[in-house]
Parts: C-alpha cells; sequence; structure tokens
C-alpha cells in the first residue's frame, strides 16, 4: 500500500491535485482510496466524481461526545495484527466506491473548539497507519498549514506540497523540505495553476530556498470550470501530462519498498 498525504496553504488548490492524482490512477487500472480528512471543505468527492458519502467516520464512530471519550474501534489500543484494516472493511455509510476508486470522509468540523479539530486529526492519523491492502494508493487531503504533517510522518510513505507559486507558500514548501528530510520521507513539490511563462521564474526563486520543483499544472480552463461547478476534473491537457510526471516521480522514490507500481495508459 503507498500512502501519499497533500500538504500546502489553503486555496493553492490540494484538493483539486488530489482528486486529478485519483484520477489518473484510477484510468489507469490501480486501486485508490482517497481519504478527506480536510474538516471544513465539501468539494472533494464531486472533483473526484464520486457520490459524497451519508456519513463521516466521525459520525458513525458516535460522533463527537463519543470520540471525546476516544471510544470506538478505530482509536482502541489494540494488538498489531488486529489493528489492521483493509479498505473494503470500511463502513458502507463512510465510504463512496465505483470500480477501483473509492472514497473515506473521516470528519467536518463540528463546535466544540480546538479539541474537536485534534480529535479528527488523531482519527484520520489512526486510520491512515491502521490501513492495509496490497497494491492499493492512499491520497489523503488534509487540512491546510504545516503544523499537523509533522506527526503524520510514521504512517505516510510520501508528501506531496502543492503550492501556488507564491513567496509565501514557497517558503512553506522550503519548512516542509527541512521538516520531511530530518524524518527522511520523500516530498516532492507540485506548482499548480501557475502560467508556463511564469514557472522559470518560479523555480529559480524555488532553488534559493532549497526547493526543487517536480511539476507544474498549468491555469486551464477546463479544470478551472470543473473546480467552479465542483464537477469531475478532467484528464486531458497538461495538467494531465503534469500529474502523470508527479506520480512517475512518486513511483521512482517509492519503488525501491516494493510499493504500488504504476502502469500508465495514456
Amino acid at each position: 500500500m503507498t500512502k501519499v498525504m497533500l500538504c500546502g496553504r489553503g486555496g493553492s488548490g490540494k484538493s483539486t491535485v488530489t482528486a486529478m492524482m485519483a484520477r489518473y490512477l484510477a484510468a489507469n487500472g490501480q486501486k485508490v482510496l482517497v481519504m478527506d480528512a480536510d474538516t471544513s471543505s465539501r468539494a472533494l468527492a464531486g472533483l473526484v466524481g464520486l457520490r459524497r458519502p451519508e456519513r463521516s467516520l466521525a459520525d458513525e464512530l458516535g460522533g463527537p461526545e463519543a470520540l471525546t471519550r476516544k471510544l470506538g474501534a478505530y482509536l482502541a489500543p489494540c494488538g498489531e495484527r488486529e489493528c489492521r484494516i483493509h479498505v473494503d472493511e470500511l463502513p458502507a455509510a463512510c465510504t463512496s466506491r465505483r470500480d477501483c476508486l473509492a472514497l473515506l470522509e473521516v470528519g467536518k468540523a463540528w463546535p466544540g473548539g480546538d479539541d474537536a479539530g485534534h480529535i479528527l486529526d488523531e482519527l484520520g492519523r489512526t486510520v491512515l497507519s491502521r490501513l492495509d491492502d496490497r497494491n492499493w494508493w492512499v491520497l489523503v487531503d488534509n487540512e491546510a498549514g504545516m503544523d499537523r504533517y509533522g506527526s503524520c510522518h510514521r504512517c505516510t510513505d510520501a508528501f506531496l506540497f502543492v503550492s501556488d507559486g507564491s513567496l509565501e507558500s514557497l517558503e512553506s514548501a522550503a519548512f516542509a523540505t527541512r521538516l520531511f528530510l530530518e524524518v527522511e520521507k520523500p516530498l516532492l513539490t507540485l506548482l499548480n495553476r501557475v502560467d508556463p511563462g511564469s514557472a522559470d521564474e518560479i523555480g529559480l526563486r524555488a532553488r534559493r530556498l532549497g526547493v526543487s520543483i517536480d511539476g507544474v499544472i498549468p491555469p486551464e480552463s477546463c479544470v478551472l470550470e470543473a473546480v467552479a461547478e465542483g464537477r469531475p476534473v478532467p484528464l486531458k491537457g497538461e495538467a494531465a501530462t503534469a500529474i502523470g510526471h508527479v506520480l512517475s516521480r512518486l513511483e521512482s522514490v517509492l519503488n525501491p519498498s516494493g510499493r504500488a507500481q504504476l502502469r500508465r495508459r495514456f
């Protein structure tokens, strides 16, 4: 199982990139589970091309009161063998699935302040660490900001930072590069909605900050329109080419561990 978490500032397009990666992998015959771990956005299911699940995993496990008390099978301590979760064992009400593409909604924010966010974060991290299915990709669309990613490195194989090319975003990418270098986990950086004419200048600025750019997705109208209307993101043009390139890069850094391999049909 190959687990990839997407990082980046709010508004950088993490959900869009997550959806494009998921659709690309599924179109190439790969089994893909998308984990919607963003507690605020509700657009991911539409972008992936699946219905939104009936309820979240947090709701399925009893809602805020139960989770606050750390109840539920997914948070309870267990032996290594008992902890393993297969995609087919995830609650049907919390997942949406078609063919080899599935989506799990971890939970959306409820009234309760910071504690609610931490509880949902722990739930998502616990499920991610216990997922264990051969030949599946898991793509995690998480919260914005870098404060939560450091604690996820033990249960994630690689990270993908999505940047809009702004200086602030590149500085965050530089911080992420140093962070994951320390924990010895690969991090790739992808520029999203960046005009090819300005990509070289942004790439130079990134290198000065110690950031390597692994792909550039241009602001294609078909993708922007799909996002605005909540439709499945299309797999065509330079955007799809960039996604394929980034996935090949991920495969090249993860292949030594014997995890899922990408067989492209495009």
